[in-house]
């Protein structure tokens, strides 16, 4: 199937996306990063280093199987039916030009800043006890985000 001008359009925004240089603030932080980096791998072992990073990939496994209890293909078939988008299973959707698609893409991340700034509330009037739970709880919601664009 042959691409739409719009759908040209966005392959050349990611392509140009994926070339372009780092903007001033990553390098930036790339530049302040390296004394932290050169103390780490000075202090901690490799060992404990790849540990962490084990931990720290459980703890993201955990957190994508959580998004998904969220997350229910049939809630976006529906949202794009009454969109007037012509579409019966998820499969279909590969048919759908993307500029309808983005539409509803769109609406799917202002829905979920919704919900990151009220749980960014919540977890700030808990005090330091709630604290902890809003970073898990930020990337729970961005994972969800994730697998809802996806289906789309």
């Amino acid at each position: 199937m042959p691409l739409t001008e719009y759908e040209r359009t966005v392959r050349r925004d990611i392509e140009a996306w994926q070339h372009a240089e780092p903007s001033v603030l990553a390098q930036a932080m790339n530049w302040a990063m390296k004394p932290v980096d050169w103390a780490v791998d000075q202090v901690a072992p490799a060992a404990l280093s790849e540990k962490a990073g084990d931990v720290v990939e459980g703890l993201l496994n955990v957190l994508n199987d959580a998004s998904q209890w969220t997350y229910a293909p049939n809630a976006a078939l529906k949202a794009l039916r009454e969109q007037g988008v012509a579409v019966e299973t998820v499969a279909d959707l590969r048919t759908i030009p993307l500029d309808s698609l983005d539409a509803y893409a769109k609406s799917l991340v202002q829905e979920n800043a919704v919900l990151a700034a009220l749980e960014g509330a919540g977890t700030g009037l808990g005090g330091a006890v709630l604290i902890m739970a809003d970073i898990p709880l930020l990337f729970g919601i961005n994972l969800r985000l994730i697998q809802q664009i996806a289906a789309a």
